[in-house]
């Protein structure tokens, strides 16, 4: 489960899904496949890259249809789980439902999983020349555009970086119950509505 809890909280590997295919650029009717939470990540900070923090973040999977087609993947970037109302997390969820960060309270946002979404997907380059897709905007799907949604049958959801790499021998973690903490930070990275906030993201994302 993922939790937005009002109360405060008080060195995992960062994760995403293997994902080969480059997603087409351009606003796209899409479905969320997957919701996948990483706990415990240890990474440096943003405004002091010399020292370390632990971080709980998550990522979404969507799925569409190109114009050629083909069913096509894409996944968001690491979003700080974080019930701080300028937190990229936040930002995120409200541009694509609408709600309000007092209605996000207490909502477990993996309910998203299944559910559609406008999606704006531009392509990047990273430091070692490799073009990738991410998500720049996501809305609300209007109601005459409903119809065209994609049905998360029709994907097939690629296993977690993590799952990738993993010792066959080795038996998988036991999920946490994730929560989003309400107390600010300093090292938050505001979100704008509507907009994605790249700036505290990796060059090329792990997958």
């Amino acid at each position: 489960m993922a939790i937005i809890e009002q109360q405060p909280s008080s060195g995992g590997q960062i994760t995403g899904w293997d994902i080969s295919e480059v997603c087409p650029a351009g606003a796209h009717v899409a479905v969320c496949l997957e919701v996948k939470d990483t706990m415990d990540v240890t990474r440096p900070r943003y405004e002091d890259p010399s020292t370390m923090e632990i971080v709980n973040l998550t990522r979404f999977l969507f799925g569409i249809k190109g114009m050629d087609g083909l069913n096509h993947r894409v996944q968001t970037h690491d979003l700080k789980i974080s019930g701080h109302e300028k937190s990229a997390l936040i930002g995120f969820l409200t541009s694509w439902t609408a709600k309000s960060l007092d209605q996000m309270i207490g909502w477990n946002y993996e309910e998203m999983a299944g559910q559609p979404a406008m999606v704006t997907i531009v392509h990047k380059t990273s430091q070692k020349g490799r073009v990738y897709a991410t998500i720049a905007s996501i809305t609300p799907v209007v109601p005459q555009l409903l119809a065209q949604a994609p049905k998360v049958e029709e994907f097939a959801v690629p296993p977690a970086d993590s799952q990738v790499k993993q010792d066959a021998t080795t038996p998988a973690a036991v999920p946490q119950t994730q929560t989003i903490n309400e107390t600010p930070s300093v090292f938050e990275t505001p979100a704008v509505a509507q907009t994605v906030d790249e700036s505290k993201t990796i060059e090329e994302p792990p997958f």
